[in-house]
């Protein structure tokens, strides 16, 4: 099953996109308007390739929406499971905010609101490139 995507929104880019963007056009300081628009760019070439599908979803693994700041959350999936009718869903558990609860998405809906894969290294959650 693969995940389509729509023409990207500004709000869908994540901090992780624009350090992609960031170390492709290798500039830090004095961003001048192309620059500026290069980096929106590679930033939204990125956040369109960062596409998971139903293969790559795993057990006691982690995953984060994408969304910057307070919005940002982190799930572990705990379970994954086929129901009757063979549809299939993921119990997973909240890892980041004040509601650190378990839930149940199905399939698709756990594909849409996941933008990627993270890890923890080092103490901190970052986008699992392998």
């Amino acid at each position: 099953m693969k995940k389509t995507f729509k023409a990207a929104e500004p709000e869908a880019l994540s901090h992780e996109d624009f350090l992609s963007a960031l170390k492709g056009i290798d500039s830090f300081v004095d961003v001048n308007e192309a620059d500026l628009k290069r980096i929106f760019d590679l930033a939204m070439h990125h956040s369109q390739s960062s596409e998971l599908s139903s293969e790559k979803i795993l057990l006691g693994h982690y995953y984060a929406n994408g969304q910057l700041g307070k919005d940002w959350a982190l799930r572990q999936v705990i379970d994954l499971e086929i129901d009757l009718q063979g549809n299939a869903g993921i119990i997973y558990k909240q890892i980041t905010g004040s509601d650190r609860s378990t839930g149940y998405m199905t399939m698709n809906s756990f594909l849409d609101w996941a933008k990627y894969e993270v890890i923890c290294k080092d103490g901190r959650w970052k986008m699992d490139e392998g």
